[in-house]
């Protein structure tokens, strides 16, 4: 009753597993389940990419992310495609996710995870150049971002990368957002200097969602 009169945008017997970090082990189903229909989910598919923030690690409970929270504030569906400590802009991770036909749209955060390592300025913007080629040619719009305000030590490096995201997401489809506009509050941030905090992640949503929603009443 409730998800008639209130429209509500997915079928309120529908559970989504949703999976922590580190392995898992699929041992089966039991009882009487189905597959959504078609019906039974938004007609609008949303998919972020990035690190263990994208993905919702540390956060107070795993969907109070900011790309779940993105996704109820448009009533859209929100694939999920954070990959905790190991988000490298791989061209094969850009290949895989271009080839999925189902979704609308994209975000892109970019890329934190590569700031501990060992790779040279050149290499990180080859990396970025090839990874974000893929949705280029892909057309559907995709916004990017890149390392949101954290309390590390690193942050001339981070200045750095900031800028090669800036100077290659330049396609007619990307809509670049610096992440220091999403968030930058150190009050934000976990006490593990990285992660934001549960108001961090709202911060982010609630400014990302008006992007999103502005640039794409704009394409309709």
């Amino acid at each position: 009753m409730i998800e008639k009169e209130q429209h509500l945008p997915f079928c309120t017997r529908l559970v989504r597993v949703l999976l922590p970090g580190g392995i898992c082990h699929y041992y089966g189903k039991e009882g009487e389940t189905e597959p959504p229909r078609e019906e039974d989910t938004p007609s609008v598919r949303y998919l972020a990419y990035g690190s263990s923030i994208t993905h919702g690690s540390l956060s107070l409970i795993l969907p109070f992310s900011y790309p779940f929270l993105i996704a109820e504030a448009l009533g859209v569906d929100c694939i999920n495609q954070g990959y905790a400590g190991s988000a490298f802009m791989e061209a094969s991770v850009a290949e895989y996710m271009v080839s999925r036909k189902d979704w609308d749209f994209a975000t892109l955060e970019l890329e934190i995870n590569m700031l501990g390592t060992s790779i040279s300025d050149e290499e990180y913007e080859q990396r970025v150049i090839k990874f974000l080629d893929f949705f280029a040619k892909d057309g559907r719009p995709v916004f990017v971002t890149d390392i949101f305000g954290n309390n590390q030590n690193n942050q001339e490096r981070a200045k750095v990368f900031r800028e090669i995201i800036y100077r290659n997401a330049t396609a007619k489809n990307m809509f670049y957002t610096n992440g220091l506009h999403l968030l930058d509050n150190s009050a934000y941030i976990s006490t593990d200097m990285v992660h934001p905090s549960g108001a961090g992640h709202r911060r982010i949503a609630e400014c990302w969602t008006e992007i999103i929603k502005d640039t794409l009443l704009v394409l309709e």
